[in-house]
């Protein structure tokens, strides 16, 4: 199925590029100097695009008519020579409309979006809304009242006034949205697994090796033309979620050719004019570029020998030595984080038949240096004494390298087809100094080093079409998203120093048989395709007469995804023959010998390799019913049909008792089929009232990384986590009531509540099995969500607005038999309260606007524990953290200038056990666990539109 999806896709892009050639002829342009009107025609009672409605704009001065039609998205440009117009808008069965007055000014486009209503309507009355764009609040409002879905969203416009760099900064401001991690979603007080992604149409697959999880950290803020947040069922949407559908889109078209250059520099509190400290860093890091001194020598499989003599070791000496030996710690002051962005956008007009082709690249660059101080603890479960306590010096250097180019083909006004491609390239670079009392009880002290590179790669392309046939609409999508995620050369070093005898204190390099406890090195390399082919047709039905307009819509959805996953672990086995120094030097050539330290492969391929693949096949009814423009009904029933296989090149090589070849693959379960029902009901009490209520079905299903075997080291919070091949999907009863008031078109208040039932929830949990800190993931029997939404966002003074958005959340779990879990605690991930709280000023005269913004969730559980099993297995709480931003800026012409000053409380980050449950950290009483130091961030930005 993959090679059919890329030949469709290879021959639709050959037939795009013929007819982009075949049309691409200049024609010519009003004499004189010229601008443009541009805009959408929207449905007053509904707000959906009308399509092939008619504009006129004739000269008042010369008499002379030029006009256009709406195309399928409902958008029109005409270009004009200067002067003054009338405007009208007109379309079967509408009232007509016009603008007496409008004037064009050379070189801009002057916005006119305006709605119109259906003559059926009791009233007289032309309403004209105020120029809008879809990129503006008041758009993201207008789509927001008239979706048939309960939804929240987010617009450019606010996220040019936010100091928000990355999408996930951008999901914080949504109601109920908070994140975790500084990248991971979660969307009504659940965690980042039970929600979906979808970039411009195509559903985001998981960016991470170990979660089932998108990392919104890869999007720039400034590539987003808006984000909607969908919370409840639709059947033509993905079932695969509980929290919620995070749905961006990049940016659009432009109607007027436009540049814009952006320059920024970053100060970290903690970080910047101080000294930073790297391990075997390389002359391309600072690009983000993959150094091969960082791949494994080629050794094939001499390093796998597991006896232990003297014959082995010489063979072992000389491939030890061809490993990168380079430990040397370069220190160097922390300049101030840098950003870079450009973009271009160019409209080509190609005929006068309508024909044009839109044209938006943009590429974004940022350098950022953090350091963070941290504290790693074990304590006790029953008395809290200190087991162990380790302080970090934490260095980390990002660099992110992102664009886009869509290029957008309108053939007629009814038929346009789109190309839009997405590609980021992410790196990390970490080195962590660790130090501290590794064993109290025991007087023995540990120094460790770690270094890690991540290197993430996103590549999305999408071929796109819609298209107006009579009254019937029709929309396709083709998707591959390549994704690689690579951990080159990570190093672990640890010294022990004995402190039994105090007059004889000694120091040893720690070499033990696991890459985790000790000294050794990891690479790791996943690879993830995703091919996915949707269909959706939108067919009006007039069956029952101008009071109920009723429409019919199906679709379908195949997707396929793959990944290649493979690992490959070392430990240095021996001894140095003079005293402990630093790895620079410990571990360098002249201490590989076979009396001294050899490396070996401690890979065990049937659990470090895995092959995964998994397909969906999808397909939808539904019925939308707008009954005398009060009531609207749309519901129906989505069928998902999904299979995952996760397998590895040695399952066919084990053999059972018998000596027979067993070739049973780690998980592979019969498809499973899920019907999911839903319907969506808004009852509009006045025009600016609306009643919702919802009901629907959804699953959760296991990702790869859960179902493998394979297990993971995370040095910066000292433990290990490992997949579980019994989980079992899950499945979701959804329930929604909501109530909204929309005072004006760019003000609303609303207040909801929402009740979930969810059967096999999956969580992450601690390994009761485990001595050490083990974490997998697994199923509990139920869990019931309630929850309350609140949203206020009101303009005052005519230049502030205040928002502000608050989600009380409560969840219980009902446990299986024998589960070690707390009585009555809440689901993993889950906020109790989730507040954001924001003030906007902007003043168009004098170009000045500013805005400070607050977000806080309540204390939610990082990891389950199992209390009671073990003495630091408690459940792990993430304690709350208060985040105020603020902003101000000025735009001078086409300069735009912001300083932000972010974080500016820099609360510690703190993860811990709570002993006497009184919700509450106490210093002193609960368990610490994990603590991380931060700064607050200054930042200027100057952008400059040409």
């Amino acid at each position: 199925m993959q090679k059919s999806l890329k030949g469709i896709v290879l021959a639709i892009m050959m037939i795009q590029f013929v007819c982009c050639n075949l049309f691409a002829q200049t024609t010519p342009t009003p004499a004189g100097p010229t601008g443009k009107i541009s805009g959408k025609v929207i449905d007053k009672a509904n707000g959906e695009t009308i399509i092939s409605a008619v504009i006129k704009a004739k000269n008042n001065a010369t008499g002379v008519i030029k006009g256009a039609s709406t195309d399928v998205d409902g958008r029109y440009t005409i270009k004009l020579p200067v002067g003054n117009y009338s405007i009208t808008f007109s379309y079967p069965g509408y009232v007509k409309d016009s603008l007496p007055s409008i004037d064009v000014i050379e070189g801009q486009v002057k916005e006119i979006d305006i709605a119109i209503e259906e003559k059926v309507t009791t009233t007289n009355t032309i309403v004209i809304t105020a120029p809008v764009e879809k990129e503006n609040n008041t758009f993201i409002l207008i789509e927001r009242k008239n979706a048939a879905q309960v939804s929240d969203g987010i617009s450019a416009e606010t996220i040019k006034k936010t100091p928000d760099r990355s999408t996930a900064d951008v999901l914080k401001r949504v109601t109920g949205a908070s994140i975790q991690d500084g990248k991971f979603a979660i969307i009504r007080g659940m965690n980042d697994r039970y929600n979906a992604g979808y970039l411009n149409g195509a559903q985001l697959p998981s960016t991470e090796s170990d979660r089932k999880a998108f990392a919104f950290d890869v999007i720039p803020a400034n590539l987003i033309d808006n984000l909607q947040i969908i919370k409840t069922g639709s059947p033509d949407l993905t079932g695969d979620f509980a929290g919620g559908i995070i749905q961006i889109s990049t940016k659009n078209i432009p109607t007027t050719f436009s540049q814009t250059l952006s320059l920024g520099g970053q100060y970290n509190s903690i970080t910047t004019f101080k000294t930073f400290e790297r391990m075997g860093s390389e002359s391309g890091d600072i690009l983000g570029l993959y150094s091969d001194s960082r791949n494994i020598p080629d050794v094939g499989t001499s390093l796998t020998n597991p006896k232990n003599n003297n014959s082995t070791r010489t063979l072992q000496v000389e491939p030890s030595k061809l490993f990168n030996d380079d430990y040397s710690v370069k220190s160097a002051n922390a300049l101030p984080n840098l950003r870079f962005s450009y973009s271009l956008g160019a409209p080509i007009k190609l005929n006068d038949k309508g024909s044009e082709l839109g044209v938006i690249f943009a590429y974004n660059y940022s350098n950022t240096r953090v350091f963070k101080s941290a504290s790693i603890f074990k304590n006790s479960f029953q008395d809290n004494t200190f087991l162990s306590e380790l302080k970090d010096r934490n260095y980390n250097l990002n660099v992110t390298n992102g664009g886009l180019l869509n290029l957008n083909y309108k053939v007629t006004p009814n038929n346009i087809i789109s190309f839009r491609n997405t590609y980021n390239a992410n790196a990390d670079y970490t080195t962590i100094f660790r130090q501290g009392s590794d064993d109290i009880p025991a007087n023995r002290d540990l120094r460790s080093y770690g270094n890690v590179q991540n290197f993430n790669r996103l590549f999305s392309n999408q071929l796109a079409g819609e298209h107006k046939i009579s009254s019937v609409k029709l929309t396709w999508l083709l998707n591959r998203a390549d994704i690689k995620r690579s951990i080159p050369d990570y190093r672990l070093t640890t010294y022990l120093i004995d402190k039994t005898d105090p007059s004889n204190v000694s120091t040893s390099l720690f070499t033990p048989n696991l890459f985790s406890q000790g000294t050794g090195r990891f690479w790791s390399n996943l690879s993830e395709k995703v091919y996915s082919a949707n269909s959706d047709v939108l067919v009006p039905l007039n069956f029952f007469g101008p009071k109920i307009k009723l429409e019919g819509k199906t679709g379908f959805l195949i997707q396929n995804r793959t990944r290649d996953f493979k690992s490959r672990n070392f430990v240095y086995d021996g001894s140095i023959p003079n005293d402990p120094s630093t790895p620079e030097f410990d571990l360098s050539e002249n201490n590989i010998g076979v009396d001294k330290l050899i490396l070996k492969e401690k890979t065990i391929k049937i659990n470090d390799d895995y092959n995964a693949t998994s397909n969906l096949y999808a397909g939808y009814a539904m019925l939308d019913a707008r009954i005398l423009q009060k009531l609207r009904i749309s519901g129906g029933v989505r069928i998902e049909n999904f299979k995952q296989v996760l397998t590895n090149e040695e399952t066919d090589k084990l053999t059972d008792d018998q000596g027979n070849i067993r070739g049973a693959k780690i998980y592979d379960k019969p498809a499973v089929t899920s019907i999911l029902p839903s319907v969506n009901v808004t009852y509009s009490l006045t025009e600016k009232i609306n009643l919702r209520g919802s009901a629907y079905k959804t699953v959760n299903r296991p990702e790869f990384r859960e179902i493998a075997n394979f297990s993971f080291y995370n040095f910066a919070i000292n433990s290990q986590f490992v997949g579980n091949s019994e989980l079992k999907q899950a499945d979701i009863n959804n329930y929604d009531l909501r109530f909204e008031l929309y005072p004006t078109a760019n003000q609303i208040i609303s207040i909801g509540a929402f009740y979930k039932k969810i059967k096999n929830p999956i969580e992450y949990n601690i390994d009761v099995t485990s001595t050490d800190r083990l974490f997998n993931y697994g199923n509990e029997n139920e869990a019931s969500i309630r929850g309350i939404e609140l949203e206020v966002r009101k303009s005052f003074m005519k230049r502030f607005t205040v928002f502000s958005n608050l989600s009380l959340i409560n969840s219980k779990l009902s446990f299986t038999p024998g589960s070690f879990s707390t009585p009555n605690r809440s689901l993993q991930g889950q906020s109790p309260y989730i507040v954001n709280i924001g003030l906007q000023y902007e003043n168009e005269e004098t170009g000045w606007f500013a805005s400070i913004v607050g977000n806080k969730n309540g204390r939610r559980i990082a990891f389950v524990g199992a209390p009671g099993r073990q003495e630091f297995g408690g459940d792990i709480y993430e304690r709350p953290r208060t985040v105020i931003d603020f902003q101000v800026g000025k735009e001078i012409g086409k300069l735009n200038l912001k300083l932000t000053v972010g974080d500016i409380l820099h609360q510690d980050l703190l993860y811990y056990i709570n002993l006497n449950d009184d919700k509450n950290f106490n210093e002193g009483v609960d368990n610490k666990l994990f603590l991380n130091n931060t700064g607050f961030t200054t930042s200027l930005t100057a952008s400059y539109k040409f």
